[in-house]
């Protein structure tokens, strides 16, 4: 025992001016716009009037009030394979990650050791001069036991890789955030897209049944003479081209409910009949909140994946570092045993041994200083990453504000020429009840009603659309594990 007592006061002596000089040797990668936060405009540039810098709405497709998109959000949410793939992907880093914190600690084992002597117990032993029999029991062992090792973590490899872990594991925590944000906004740019080809689809065919209308009204003009069969041949183009347009307007139709299947974990088909009554495009608030560009850096979920990621890289230069160091370990012996299986049970047979080991390559022909070099160059690349999420996000949020104020601009202007198109169809059926208008004038003053009231269908899904990516592009859609929806 003195001789261990001895060993550990000399690892220890041997250690600390390792350790002091270890400490020096690790440093962290700082990405350039670590504090653009600080720097970055209160507000975002590319504001409008109905954007407030109120804190935005994480559930933000409650906003706009379509009951069959919140609960197509929620189910995709619930059981969308993404989902699933990234929840796999968070529990297998949290199982990575009790597995390095398990290996600062000892490992404890039990042994168990029987050692039977050849040598019979019924036969003479030959040297024996007496011939007396002999059992041969000196040569039998039996042993039970603990056994114990454990390495010093000096120099710190094992807490960074702990560290390490714990970091890859918020980035898988993350990147199951990330799944949440933009499986939410694919379903309901998708629910977006079916609603316009839905309501496009009915006009349609009221265009159609129009069309086919007027192509009757005109031949019967060509059969008494007041128009020319020059007439009958462009409105049956005018007609083929609206079938055609329809018909690729229902095989859109289909496969954008397919697409919404899809995304909510559904065989193809299964939301037919869910989707199949036809409603408006659901809108936006009046005003949308947006909050401002620090809330936004705090809450991407792609920004927080990059400052785990830089957390992880940095933790594995002091993993590297620690490989310029020896490392310590101590491996122990507790048992109880003898000659005779009963020695086992008897607490004078007990036998302890504990051995300290030292293991330094200081001859390795430069391949710690390797393994140092690339893993500063993956901090260097990790806080490289983290820069442009940052600039990526501003980036996006600003063009999807940009592009929202654009088509909300848009919608109001077509939405006024619209109105104008009704009127003008008004007018028309007015003059038609006093004689001085035709049933092809009127159908002709509604088709141009519809055709105006499609190019308005058209930018409104596109605004609803570009709403989807502001809310997008400020990571909402998630909750952390303690906060509500």
């Amino acid at each position: 025992m003195n001789r261990n007592r001895f060993c550990s006061h000399l690892l220890l002596a041997i250690a600390a001016p390792l350790t002091a000089s270890c400490a020096s040797t690790a440093s962290d990668a700082v990405p350039r716009s670590a504090g653009i936060a600080d720097e970055y405009s209160p507000s975002f540039q590319r504001s409008f009037a109905t954007v407030v810098p109120a804190p935005p709405v994480n559930r933000w497709w409650a906003t706009l009030d379509d009951p069959t998109l919140t609960s197509l959000i929620d189910a995709g949410l619930a059981n969308s394979p993404e989902v699933s793939i990234a929840l796999a992907r968070v529990d297998r880093s949290l199982a990575f990650a009790a597995e390095q914190r398990a290996n600062r600690m000892p490992t404890v084992s039990g042994s168990a050791i029987a050692i039977e002597s050849p040598i019979s117990r019924d036969r003479p032993f030959a040297g024996n001069q007496q011939g007396v029999e002999t059992t041969g029991s000196d040569n039998d062992y039996y042993n039970l036991g603990i056994n114990t090792s454990w390495e010093v973590d000096l120099f710190g490899a094992r807490a960074n890789n702990a560290r390490a872990a714990l970091a890859e594991t918020e980035v898988a925590r993350a990147e199951l955030a990330d799944v949440h944000v933009s499986l939410a906004a694919q379903i309901a740019t998708a629910y977006v897209a079916y609603r316009r080809v839905q309501n496009e689809t009915a006009t349609l065919q009221l265009v159609l049944d129009l069309q086919q209308e007027k192509l009757s009204l005109q031949r019967t003009r060509v059969q008494y003479g007041t128009a020319s069969d020059a007439i009958l041949h462009q409105m049956n183009g005018e007609i083929a081209q609206v079938k055609a347009t329809l018909s690729a307007a229902e095989a859109e139709k289909i496969a954008t409910a397919d697409q919404i299947a899809l995304l909510t974990g559904n065989v193809p088909g299964s939301l037919d009949v869910d989707l199949m009554p036809v409603r408006s495009i659901p809108l936006p608030p009046i005003e949308v909140s947006v909050g401002n560009p620090a809330s936004l850096l705090q809450r991407r979920p792609d920004i927080r994946s990059a400052e785990s990621a830089l957390q992880a890289a940095n933790a594995r230069i002091g993993v590297a570092n620690a490989q310029r160091f020896p490392s310590v370990s101590f491996f122990g012996v507790l048992g109880l045993g003898g000659s005779e299986i009963g020695d086992t049970l008897d607490t004078g047979n007990l036998s302890a041994l504990l051995l300290p080991r030292i293991n330094w390559s200081f001859l390795d022909f430069g391949r710690v200083n390797a393994r140092i070099a690339q893993a500063d160059s993956g901090a260097v690349e990790a806080a490289a990453n983290y820069d442009r999420a940052v600039l990526n996000a501003l980036s996006e949020a600003e063009q999807s504000l940009t592009r929202f104020g654009g088509q909300r601009q848009r919608v109001l202007e077509l939405a006024v020429s619209s109105k104008a198109a009704r009127d003008a169809e008004e007018l028309v059926a007015v003059r038609l009840r006093g004689g001085t208008a035709t049933r092809i004038s009127v159908i002709d003053s509604t088709l141009q009603r519809l055709e105006a009231q499609t190019a308005q269908l058209t930018a409104t899904a596109d605004m609803v659309t570009s709403f989807v990516s502001v809310q997008k592009s400020l990571g909402l859609g998630w909750s952390e594990p303690d906060e509500g929806g």
